[in-house]
């Protein structure tokens, strides 16, 4: 038994722009765009659908989105690293009834300095 599932709405969409996207940009020729598009609105599997885009370089505007996302999530995790780090100085000058170097400064000082590197020198794509 197969488990693939009918492509939904959405899916099917975002594969249309896909291809509409290639025709404009050469990537496809109208007669492959025609037969591609063809298939997309019939094709009743989701591997199918996928399959049809598969061999088209990704949209750049998904790329630039989900590089964002990347980055802000990678921000996310210095956060918290902010609070493991500033908590345990905390609880150390705490203990010792006074209050010690900041020394979480420099471990999250070099972090956000990388971080901050990588949205300004581009990345070449695998």
């Amino acid at each position: 038994m197969s488990t693939d599932h009918r492509p939904g709405t959405q899916l099917r969409a975002t594969s249309l722009d896909r291809l509409g996207s290639a025709l404009t940009t050469g990537e496809l020729d109208l007669e492959e765009y025609e037969r591609r598009t063809g298939l997309a609105r019939s094709t009743t599997s989701t591997a199918e659908l996928t399959g049809l885009t598969a061999d088209l370089a990704e949209d750049p505007r998904a790329a630039r989105r989900r590089d964002r996302r990347e980055w802000v999530e990678e921000w996310r995790w210095w956060l918290a690293g902010v609070v493991v780090l500033v908590g345990a100085w905390a609880a150390q000058s705490a203990v010792d009834g006074v209050p010690r170097a900041f020394w979480p400064g420099v471990p999250l000082g070099v972090w956000a300095a990388v971080l901050l590197a990588l949205a300004v020198v581009p990345r070449g794509r695998d």
